[in-house]
């Protein structure tokens, strides 16, 4: 199993008006996530058999892949 995440955010934050009681702030931003995910499952196993049209001592091999990739790209506004 591996897995990896990386992200960041750029925001930008101005005043845009001030009084005794407070101000109000503008938010603008941008944010990305990219999350990279991957799964390996592999088996081996042997036949035993007392068949004589079947040969003794088989091996059988499997092997399974899955692999996934998400990106998240979002707009912050506040």
């Amino acid at each position: 199993i591996t897995s990896n995440v990386a992200g960041g955010d750029l925001l930008f934050r101005t005043t845009l008006g001030r009084e005794r009681s407070g101000a109000v702030d503008l938010l603008v931003g941008y944010q990305h996530v990219r999350l990279d995910e991957s799964l390996m499952i592999s088996s081996s196993s042997t036949v035993l058999s007392t068949n004589e049209a079947a040969p003794q001592g088989t091996v059988s091999e499997l092997e399974d892949r899955f692999s996934t990739t998400n990106r998240f790209h979002g707009f912050a506004l506040g």
